[in-house]
């Protein structure tokens, strides 16, 4: 499963959980035995922990801003006027995840 498919399916707070509970060698989880895997032992199919942790860091952005409508109308507004690229990223992540 991957990252955006896992908050769809679990959430936001279920994928912090996930990454708060991540040994700090840990480079991947694996979500059908719940293990988490080192860069020596990533195999297809795992996810990777740095995915999750944009995303609940996309996410809760585009909260703390107050929400994808004013996000994307400031987005519109200030258009390329050097704003930070994170802030388009969290936009795109977020609507990965809402669909909108």
């Amino acid at each position: 499963m991957n990252a955006i498919q896992f908050i769809k399916d679990y959430g936001v707070d279920k994928a912090r959980k996930v990454i708060d509970g991540a040994p700090k060698w840990a480079m991947s989880i694996n979500f059908n035995n719940g293990m988490y895997y080192s860069r020596m032992e990533h195999k297809k199919g795992d996810t990777f922990l740095y995915d999750i942790k944009r995303l609940v860091e996309s996410v809760d952005f585009i909260n703390k801003f107050g929400g994808i409508g004013l996000a994307k109308a400031y987005d519109k507004e200030m258009g390329s006027h050097g704003f930070d690229p994170f802030f388009e990223k969290a936009i795109a992540d977020y609507e990965s995840i809402y669909e909108f």
